[in-house]
């Protein structure tokens, strides 16, 4: 069973600044004990480097990447199909339910707020009306046609596809996390004992100091620095600033969705951000301009200018 008392997500912050500490006192560490030496700081921060390659796999999160600006493209075009599947339904004669029970309203929602198995349900629901063959023919009637009708059935799938492939890509990461415990519990075991060598070193001589071998005070200055982060920049298409537009991200290993509107000037601004990899994507009209990612250290204020 492990014994590590913090978010892995945490391990390697933690371990910077613990290690960097270590450095910065070495020659007392070193007085301490002779085991603590300048290889000594090269190989932590060699086995810090194989711990932060299980705990952020690269290769994995490239690849949830691609998948998530999948998805958010697909969420872009998903609008369109729906406004104008509103349109002949608010024109249509002869339904057999309202308008407002067919689902659009809960569609729109669900696509908002980024949760697609509720996107699912509500896509499924909304096709499940729409198919009744009276509805389906006062629609058609209007205009709407098989060739409408399977945009919204493909993006459908589009969706559960791949949430289920990003799903499976978070428990690739997982697995490799479990997989891989004893190194992560093998350098968090080098961290207490560098935390007990600088406590014993400073607990009376200098208590000031000893608190940066203290993992509470460590704690509390990660994260207050956490939420130090921002994006911000500007938009613009052939040269001009556009405003209105809508820019959202989300880090790639899930969390919240955030999002900014461009002023007129073509800035956007989003403020407390903790230091992760994010997927942007910027919208017009629910429409996807442009996608990317970039990568936010530990109150870093990153500034990026998109030419969509």
């Amino acid at each position: 069973m492990s014994n590590i008392a913090i978010r892995l997500e945490d391990l390697v912050p933690v371990g910077k600044m613990t290690i960097n500490s270590c450095e910065t006192d070495l020659a007392d560490f070193t007085a301490l004990s002779p085991e603590y030496s300048v290889a000594y700081i090269t190989a932590a921060r060699s086995q810090m480097a194989g711990v932060d390659a299980v705990i952020n796999p690269r290769k994995l999160i490239s690849e949830r990447v691609v998948i998530t600006q999948r998805m958010d493209k697909n969420l872009g075009l998903l609008m369109d199909p729906i406004n104008k599947l509103e349109y002949y339904l608010n024109n249509a004669v002869g339904l057999t339910i309202l308008v407002k029970d067919f689902g659009i309203g809960e569609v729109r929602a669900a696509r908002n707020s980024g949760n697609l198995e509720t996107l699912d349900t509500a896509l499924r629901d909304l096709l499940v009306n729409t198919a009744v063959p009276a509805n389906l023919a006062a629609l058609v009637a209007k205009g709407y046609s098989a060739a409408k009708n399977t945009v919204i059935v493909n993006l459908r799938t589009g969706y559960s596809s791949d949430n289920a492939a990003q799903v499976a890509k978070d428990k690739e990461i997982t697995t490799l996390r479990t997989t891989n415990a004893p190194i992560l519990q093998e350098f968090w075991d080098l961290l207490s004992q560098i935390w007990a060598a600088g406590k014993s070193i400073y607990k009376v001589s200098n208590p000031d100091n000893a608190k940066y071998y203290t993992l509470s005070h460590i704690e509390s200055v990660i994260h207050n620095n956490a939420l130090h982060g921002g994006f911000r920049g500007k938009v613009t298409h052939l040269g001009i600033a556009i405003k209105g537009l809508v820019v959202e991200i989300k880090p790639v290993l899930g969390g919240h969705t955030r999002k900014s509107t461009t002023d007129v000037l073509g800035d956007f601004d989003i403020t407390s951000l903790a230091g992760a990899e994010y997927s942007y994507t910027v919208y017009q009209a629910g429409v996807v301009l442009k996608a990317g990612t970039f990568v936010l250290a530990t109150a870093q204020k990153l500034l990026l200018n998109i030419a969509a």
